[in-house]
């Protein structure tokens, strides 16, 4: 299960920006999900993946709603990199979040 502080460590290991310990930024976003930031706005397009808001300058993801989004994910569609670091797998061997 993802927590909230588990969210931050993977991501400032990753050296990105964490604002405030609230929210990150669209590349923070696609780096956590392993995909492009392209990916991440298609699925806003399509009302799919994590909830995200325009602060009038860019997308933002708040943390907390990551975590939640995240673990309400099936098993086999979440990213290994948040379960252990390790290379993403998923069941499908296809890559998709």
């Amino acid at each position: 299960m993802l927590t909230r502080e588990k969210l931050i460590e993977i991501l400032q290991k990753g050296g990105q920006s964490v604002m405030c310990d609230l929210y990150v930024d669209e590349s923070a976003m696609a780096f956590f999900l392993d995909c492009s930031t392209r990916t991440l706005s298609s699925w806003r397009n399509d009302c799919k993946g994590p909830p995200a808001r325009f602060n009038g300058k860019r997308w933002i993801y708040d943390i907390s709603e990551i975590v939640k989004w995240y673990n309400a994910l099936p098993q086999f569609s979440r990213n290994a990199r948040a379960a252990d670091g390790a290379e993403r797998k998923t069941a499908e061997g296809n890559g998709t979040p």
